[in-house]
C-alpha cells in the first residue's frame, strides 16, 4: 500500500514559554513557531522540540503532532480571527490532505524520511484553552477537527514541501474522525466501541479505556450517557406549545420507554459556555405503538425580572433536522410502581405535567388490565390543555379511564377526598409547589406516603 496523501505544509517546533492559567504561569511547549530546513526527528519527537506535560498514553505515542492545514480556514473564519499561522494550535507539522477522515487509526504515514504511525486523536486540554484566548478545547473537540498524534518507527527528517505517503494500515480500521466521535463524544454507543475495539492496532492505553467505556455502555438503562437525536416532525399542540419527535439521525431503533417516563435534553447556549443547560421533558406518545419519542414542550416565557425558559425557547424553536443532546428514557411515575393488587389508580396534574400522564394512559389502554385509572387536571387560568383531544379518545373508547379537569383550591381538595376514601394509588406531576400542595392535601385526608408518587417539574 503506497498512496500519496498529501503535503507538509509547515514544520513546527516550540520555543521555551509559560501560559497563565487559572491565576499562575504554567510552562508550556504549545507555542510552535514554523522553521526552514530538515528537521530531525527521533524516536521521542522532533528534535529540539520543547515538551513539558508526559502523556497518559506514553511519550512514545505522542511524538509527533499532525494538523490538517485545510482546518486554519475554519477556525479562522469561526473566531473571526484575520491571522492564524500554523503552527499556532501546538502541532509539529501542518499538512495538507490529511484530515481525520482521509486517515484511520493504525496507518503507518512516511514523512520525508521518516517512518510514523497513527496512535491517538489529539484531546485538547486547558493549554489551548489559553494559547487561543478562551474557552477553545470542548469547541475543538466536538467539531472533530483535533488532528492527531503519531508514534515514530523509523527515525528521519522532514521538512515542509515533504510529501506524506501512507505505506500501510488496516482498512477495517476507524477512521480518526469516526474514532473521535465514537470514543470521546458518542461512547453511549456500545456497537461502535466494539468496533473500534476491533482495530487491528490499536495502542494499549485506548484498549484499556474503550473496554471499560462498552462496559458502562453495556450495562447502562438505555443508553450511557447523552446522544444525538434529530427532530423527525414538529405539530403545534397548543399556545406556547409543540410536540417534537425525535429519531436517531443513523436510522436505530431506539431503546423502548413506559408510560410517564421523560427524557432529559442538554442545551449549550453558546459553544464557549461552560457548562449545558439540561431539563426534563416527558415523552408523551404510546410507548407500544410508536417509533421514536415524542416530547410535548411549552415555551415559559419571562415575566418581570425572570428570564425566559432558555432550553424550552431552544425546543420550541427547534426546527425539523435539528439535533439534540438527549440522555436515555428515565422516571419511575410508570405502571410499574403500582402493586400487583392496585383496583384504583389516580393521576393529578397541573399545566405541562399533564405532558407524562399522556403517555401514561396510552401504555394503560394497550395493557388492558386493571386497575381503574382517573385523571384529574388542573389547567392554569387562560391557557388551553396541551393534547386534551389525545386524551378524550382514550376517554371514549375505554370506560375504565375517566379524564376531569378541576379548578383550584375548589374542586380538586373534594376530588381528593374521593381518591382518598377510594384507597387509590395517586401519581403527581406539575410545579414544586402544585406537587406539594397535593401532597399536603393528600397528608391531611391520611394518605400513606406509600401510596404517593410523584414527578416535579421545576419552580
Amino acid at each position: 500500500m503506497f498512496d500519496t496523501l498529501g503535503r507538509i505544509s509547515s514544520v513546527n517546533v516550540a520555543r521555551p514559554a509559560t501560559l497563565r492559567i487559572r491565576g499562575r504561569e504554567v510552562e508550556t511547549g504549545i507555542d510552535k513557531r514554523p522553521v526552514d530546513g530538515p528537521v530531525a526527528i527521533d524516536r521521542m519527537g522532533l528534535v529540539g522540540d520543547r515538551r513539558v506535560l508526559p502523556r497518559k498514553l506514553g511519550e512514545e505515542n505522542h511524538a509527533v503532532h499532525i494538523y490538517p492545514e485545510e482546518h486554519y480556514d475554519y477556525w479562522r473564519e469561526l473566531l473571526g480571527l484575520r491571522s492564524l499561522p500554523p503552527g499556532h494550535l501546538g502541532e509539529n507539522l501542518t499538512a495538507r490532505g490529511v484530515t481525520e477522515a482521509a486517515v484511520r487509526m493504525g496507518d503507518v504515514l512516511r514523512v520525508g524520511s521518516a517512518v510514523l504511525q497513527i496512535t491517538s486523536p489529539r484531546i485538547p486540554c486547558r493549554r489551548l484553552n489559553a494559547r487561543v484566548g478562551f474557552r477553545f478545547s470542548g469547541r475543538f473537540l466536538r467539531s472533530r477537527r483535533t488532528g492527531y498524534y503519531l508514534r515514530v518507527l523509523e527515525p528521519g527528517d522532514v521538512r515542509a514541501g515533504d510529501d506524506v505517503v501512507r505505506v500501510d494500515g488496516d482498512p477495517d480500521s476507524p477512521t480518526v474522525e469516526a474514532f473521535t466521535r465514537l470514543a470521546l463524544i458518542d461512547y453511549w454507543d456500545a456497537e461502535g466501541l466494539r468496533h473500534l475495539l476491533r482495530s487491528r492496532d490499536l495502542i494499549a492505553g485506548w484498549r484499556e479505556q474503550l473496554e471499560e467505556k462498552l462496559a458502562r455502555a453495556e450495562s447502562a438503562d438505555g443508553w450511557f450517557g447523552f446522544r444525538d437525536l434529530v427532530v423527525e416532525r414538529r405539530v403545534e399542540a397548543g399556545a406556547e406549545v409543540v410536540s417534537l419527535w425525535l429519531a436517531p439521525p443513523d436510522g436505530r431503533p431506539l431503546p423502548p420507554f413506559a408510560g410517564g417516563q421523560y427524557l432529559t435534553i442538554a442545551h449549550r447556549t453558546d459553544e464557549e459556555a461552560v457548562n449545558d443547560h439540561r431539563r426534563a421533558y416527558a415523552i408523551t406518545n404510546d410507548p407500544t405503538a410508536e417509533a421514536g419519542y415524542r416530547i410535548t414542550v411549552r415555551r415559559r416565557r419571562g415575566s418581570g425580572t425572570e428570564p425566559p425558559g432558555l432550553v424550552s425557547s431552544h425546543l420550541y424553536d427547534a426546527p425539523v433536522g435539528a439535533r439534540l443532546r438527549v440522555a436515555a428514557p428515565r422516571g419511575r411515575l410508570t405502571l410499574d410502581a403500582l402493586p400487583g393488587e392496585c383496583p384504583k389508580l389516580l393521576l393529578v396534574s397541573r399545566g405541562i405535567g399533564i405532558a407524562p400522564m399522556v403517555s401514561l394512559v396510552h401504555h394503560w389502554a394497550r395493557r388492558g388490565s386493571p386497575p381503574e385509572v382517573r385523571l384529574l387536571h388542573e389547567p392554569i387560568d387562560g391557557e388551553p390543555v396541551p393534547l386534551l383531544d389525545e386524551l378524550r379518545a382514550i376517554e371514549a373508547a375505554h370506560p375504565g379511564f375517566a379524564l376531569r379537569l378541576v379548578e383550584p383550591e375548589t374542586l380538586l381538595p373534594t376530588a381528593l377526598d374521593e381518591a382518598a376514601a377510594e384507597d387509590a394509588r395517586v401519581f403527581i406531576a406539575g410545579s414544586n409547589a402544585f406537587v406539594d400542595r397535593v401532597e399536603a392535601c393528600l397528608a391531611a385526608r391520611g394518605v400513606a406516603p406509600t401510596r404517593i408518587h410523584h414527578e416535579r417539574f421545576g419552580g
